[in-house]
């Protein structure tokens, strides 16, 4: 039976859904984010705990941990004729980071949503050469094209700061699913928190990108595997991670080094690369 206090009914959180969607994959988290507050503040009227610590959950308290082996492992996986083209990054499906499913809403509940990496070559799309446009219009009906060009997958990257979010979101999804008559605050908690997650991860993967840069300009994308609700969008497609990438000097390739978070968004990627430089000798 559908509930809920603020649509008004499956179809409606469908198109919200897709708006949502289809904002992260035009590139504009920012605007998706502001959507969800809206919503938020509404059931915030309830004081419904999920929309509490929504609004404790700035962009820069989520970090994705594990970026400085990124290279290394791209290392790993290329190969002469087939380089890794692409970068996939998501919640897995209904695990989290003890390996154990939370059955009951805790808000003191103490574990992230376990990320998986994806690494994608050529093999089934152009990753290297598609633009946003492009890589939007190859998602399909049975999924993104270049799922069959997948090198390999990982639990490399993590993220930080969703702990007690993530903890209070997963087990109402679960329970959703569960319940056939849910109650409507519960249900719209999980439907809005959820998709919080979602933004949130591709915003801190975006932000990752632009203060850690990437070993190479490569498709960078952001989903879910089988995690509600679902959402798959480009973070950055390769052209567009070109001002991210290392720029050569000879043989030695400059290294971008973390700023002061606080001072992320206000820098622009030529003041991000200049910070501070090290040169390999």
């Amino acid at each position: 039976m559908f509930a809920s206090t603020l649509f008004a009914d499956e179809s409606d959180v469908c198109d919200f859904d897709m708006q949502i969607q289809n904002l992260l994959r035009n590139g504009l988290a920012e605007e998706a984010a502001a959507i969800l507050e809206t919503a938020l503040g509404e059931l915030g009227a309830n004081r419904h705990p999920v929309a509490e610590l929504c609004g404790a959950c700035p962009v820069a308290a989520v970090k994705i941990v594990g970026w400085d082996a990124l290279a290394a492992r791209i290392a790993e996986l290329d190969t002469p004729d087939v380089p890794i083209t692409g970068l996939g990054i998501g919640i897995g499906s209904g695990i989290g980071a003890h390996g154990h499913s939370q059955r009951e809403p805790d808000p003191g509940a103490s574990f992230e949503p376990r990320l998986e990496t994806s690494f994608y070559h050529d093999g089934a799309f152009p990753l290297a050469t598609a633009d946003r446009a492009a890589l939007v219009e190859g998602y399909g009906p049975h999924g993104a094209e270049w799922q069959g060009g997948l090198a390999d997958i990982d639990t490399l990257l993590g993220v930080q700061g969703l702990v007690a979010l993530y903890g209070l979101v997963h087990p109402l999804v679960e329970r959703f699913t569960a319940n056939p008559e849910p109650d409507p605050l519960d249900a719209d908690a999980m439907r809005l928190g959820a998709a919080f997650i979602a933004v949130r991860l591709h915003q801190a993967v975006a932000r990752a990108v632009r203060l850690h840069g990437l070993p190479r300009a490569l498709a960078v994308i952001v989903g879910s595997n089988e995690s509600y609700p679902y959402y798959d969008a480009p973070v950055f497609s390769t052209a567009e991670a070109q001002d991210f990438a290392p720029v050569m000097l000879g043989s030695a390739p400059i290294q971008t080094v973390a700023v002061e978070a606080a001072t992320v968004e206000e820098l622009s990627v030529e003041e991000l690369r200049v910070e501070e430089l090290a040169l390999d000798e």
